[in-house]
């Protein structure tokens, strides 16, 4: 029976652990991507990538040139962004705080990428 509550509560206190753990990577990077003259860019790629440990994350804005990247580990990131008839655009250096949306705004240029 010892036995049996010493395994109840080692699975519990395991479970709790992993949702703390998880809780801690809830920071994101949030923007909008646009033109020069303000004009919306639906349909870029955005890449985020820890610059420490070169994990990528990646989303594609929305009809309002929108994106969000969520579920991020605090950190310093770059902000890559592609779009068809654009340059690419880079923003490195950006602080990802914990539990808080990073906003991170991209004006791009007309050009090839």
């Amino acid at each position: 029976m010892l036995r049996c509550k010493f395994t109840v509560v080692t699975l519990l206190a395991i479970t709790f652990l992993v949702g703390v753990a998880h809780a801690q990577f809830g920071a994101s990077v949030q923007g909008t991507v646009t033109d020069k003259s303000g004009a919306v860019v639906s349909g870029a790629t955005v890449t985020v990538t820890d610059q420490a440990t070169g994990v990528s994350h990646s989303s594609v804005t929305d009809a309002s040139g929108f994106y969000r990247i969520n579920e991020l580990p605090p950190g310093k990131y770059r902000v890559d962004v592609s779009a068809a008839s654009f340059e690419k655009s880079a923003q490195s250096d950006v602080d990802v705080s914990a539990e808080r949306p990073t906003p991170v705004n991209i004006i791009m240029k007309t050009g090839s990428n």
